[in-house]
């Protein structure tokens, strides 16, 4: 019994093992209740995402100039 648990932990701690262990916890989560508020969340995500791009965009070209 602890030489299969053991292999099993060890199974489960390769990459495979973590995919599986990632589409486990995928399956079980909740269905979406409402899309109206997951696309309003997905353009807020946008949104905010192109501003930290256009914010950060000459400082992070400058850094990266400097270290080529």
């Amino acid at each position: 019994t602890d030489i299969q648990r053991n292999f099993l932990k060890k199974l489960l701690q390769s990459k495979a093992g973590l995919v599986v262990v990632a589409f486990k916890k995928i399956q079980t989560l909740p269905e979406r209740r409402d899309d109206a508020l997951y696309t309003k969340a997905n353009k807020f995500e946008k949104g905010l995402s192109n501003f930290v791009e256009r914010t950060l965009r000459r400082p992070f070209n400058a850094f990266k100039t400097e270290f080529e």
